[in-house]
């Protein structure tokens, strides 16, 4: 075996079961690199498609992610506007090279842009051009650039004279166009902050920063996705791909009955806002593709032709190092190849000295041993046993928690201070270079012979630092209790450096600190509470209110914490009145029942009575003692 897809067979069907979240990914990149085209991996929910996002990067860079919000979310309140720059930066990132596209069914589903409309929005800049500068700002408002005094983020431009800055969608810093009449003089990028050039270019190429374009229009009633079916019929992420392409579905019936709640979802929000019946807010749900294949974990009920890989999870590797040498040795044993994957040497050392197995070899892929526990230096998500190979994780191994997905993105933010409402005269504000000041009004000065607005800065010695309004983010407040008075810098001194490089050093051994006190935890084995039983069920079943979502999620994912051996560390963060309450006496009582006591502290007095009198209420039909 060179390579862990050699574990999987294709065979002459579209139909997969067997397969656990890991191997699903797998089977996704063997199919990737064989057939040699684009494939769009589709599941039911946004985490859904997070997770295995994050499987498949383990075997490719060419993974890309297309995550929508759901449907009240995106309609009712607002669209992410991190999920909508992750699919901007996914949309302009296909090309004719193959790639792997994961989405969830609101992704997949989502009115687009045609690839023809994308495709003429894009901007093309080149020097010694010519190009209509009016033009150009209304090309850029059309496809989701916004004025700006001075450009800052992603998704910004700012016109002077005969100048043009943009900072445009996959660009680590903005760029600036220089006109002489209607011919582009030069094209450069630079420093956001500094404002000084990097480099000349040649030819730049800006990418749509909106989902919603209509061209020659800039008056939209409302910039939503359902409008766009008023000017033409929309796209989709599949019509992005070219004519050969896969499409991979994650678990038919469950995308089935999602689709089913959102199409009444979507009913019910019609009629609650008086909107016509036949709104249109996506595409509706068909699977038109002409190469399709459907993965499931199960066989049951899957009466197309089939090939099943009859694979399974693991298990944790729990207990102490003995324990865990003879659950490995068993299964080598039996006649299966065991192999450990892990992320780095400092792991694989530390593995090695805490079990002291003679049975361990140090290996790759190329060479796995029989009778032996082969360890390799291989990033996967979570492990996995098909036919005679047990395949562990560092999930399992070490019991880590699940791997937060990120997303390799060149979006800027904005920072610092942005809004001169947001600054007081006498509030004391701190510049990177200069210190601590006090900022003192806005004057107004001449430079050149042109009049411009300054922010006044006063230092020690009564100093004065003029900062020019359009640069504001140069400066922060300060930020302390109200009653502390800082201590102002002066102006060209050393002593603000020297406080820079005191708070680094103390910042440095504060995370030295908590690098140390969490590689402990990591090795801590923690109490394991006891899974739910009858009085538990019975306990929650009395709540007198609908439990909502989230209630539910967090109850359950603090439940998994507290029944692993790992030492908990959970923060649960809520609004008053969300019933974060209601999650801890869950929790309470599940820790009674495995026989420990429990500590409830809260902040003041007042609120500590008030649980008291509250968990009296609660537990009243449990023989639990409680005391304040």
């Amino acid at each position: 075996m060179n390579k862990l897809e050699d574990l999987l067979v294709l065979n002459e069907c579209d139909h997969y079961t067997g397969l656990t979240k890991e191997l699903k990914g797998l089977l996704t990149y063997k199919l990737f690199i064989e057939k040699k085209s684009s494939i769009v991996f589709l599941t039911s929910s946004l985490y859904e498609a997070n997770d295995y996002y994050q499987i498949i990067r383990d075997f490719t860079d060419d993974v890309l992610l297309f995550p929508m919000d759901d449907f009240l979310t995106s309609e009712a309140i607002a669209a992410s506007p991190e999920l909508k720059i992750t699919r901007l930066e996914t949309l302009l990132k296909i090309n004719d090279e193959p790639k792997i596209i994961v989405t969830n069914l609101m992704g997949y589903l989502r009115f687009l842009p045609t690839k023809e409309l994308y495709n003429q929005s894009i901007i093309d800049i080149s020097k010694n051009s010519s190009y209509d500068m009016k033009k150009l700002v209304s090309n850029l408002y059309q496809t989701g650039y916004s004025r700006e005094t001075i450009v800052n983020k992603t998704g910004e431009m700012a016109v002077r004279g005969f100048v043009v800055d943009i900072f445009p969608l996959g660009f680590d810093n903005p760029v600036r166009i220089e006109f002489w009449g209607d011919e582009i003089d030069s094209n450069k990028e630079f420093n956001v902050d500094t404002q000084l050039t990097i480099k000349e270019l040649d030819n730049i190429k800006i990418y749509p920063c909106t989902e919603f374009i209509v061209q020659n229009t800039q008056n939209f009633d409302n910039e939503k996705q359902r409008e766009l079916i008023k000017y033409y019929f929309p796209g989709n992420l599949l019509g992005f791909l070219s004519d050969k392409k896969i499409l991979i579905i994650d678990e038919y019936n469950n995308l089935k009955n999602s689709y089913e709640l959102l199409f009444d979802e979507m009913n019910e929000y019609k009629t609650t806002n008086d909107l016509e019946p036949n709104t249109q807010f996506m595409h509706d749900f068909k699977l038109e593709n002409d190469s399709i294949y459907y993965l499931y974990k199960f066989d049951d009920g899957i009466s197309q032709n089939h090939f099943n890989y009859a694979s399974s999870e693991l298990l944790s590797l729990t207990g102490n190092a003995n324990s865990i040498n003879k659950i490995l040795n068993d299964y080598i044993e039996k006649g299966n190849k065991v192999i450990l994957c892990l992320n780095n040497r400092h792991q694989i050392n530390k593995l090695v000295d805490l079990l002291n197995n003679k049975n361990i070899v140090i290996t790759d892929l190329n060479n796995i041993f029989d009778n032996k526990i082969n360890i390799i230096l291989k990033n996967i998500s979570y492990g996995f046993k098909v036919g005679k190979y047990i395949i562990f994780s560092e999930q399992e191994i070490f019991n880590s928690k699940e791997k937060n997905v990120t997303y390799n993105s060149n979006f800027k933010y904005g920072q610092k201070i942005r809004d001169i409402n947001k600054l007081n005269i006498g509030d004391y504000v701190v510049h990177n270079i200069h210190g601590i000041g006090k900022y003192t009004g806005i004057k107004t000065l001449s430079k050149n012979g042109i009049l411009k607005d300054y922010l006044q800065i006063e230092y020690r010695d009564n100093d004065k630092l003029y900062i020019p309004v359009e640069k504001m983010e140069l400066i922060s407040k300060y930020s302390a209790n109200d009653s502390i008075i800082p201590k102002i810098n002066k102006l060209g001194g050393t002593e603000w450096q020297k406080t820079k490089l005191r708070i680094k050093k103390h910042v440095e051994d504060i995370a030295y600190k908590l690098l140390n006190l969490y590689a402990k935890r990591e090795n801590t084995i923690g109490f394991r509470y006891q899974k739910d039983d009858e009085m538990q069920i019975e306990f929650e079943k009395e709540f007198i209110y609908e439990e909502t979502k989230d209630q539910l999620k967090v109850t359950e994912e603090i439940k998994k914490d507290m029944e692993s051996s790992r030492p908990m560390d959970r923060l649960l963060c809520g609004d008053v009145g969300y019933g974060k309450t209601e999650v801890a006496f869950r929790a309470i009582f599940k820790a009674i029942l495995s026989g420990k006591q429990v500590a409830f502290l809260c902040p003041t007095t007042i609120l500590s009575l008030q649980h008291f009198n509250s968990a009296l209420d609660r537990f009243k039909n449990y023989p639990v003692r409680i005391e304040l």
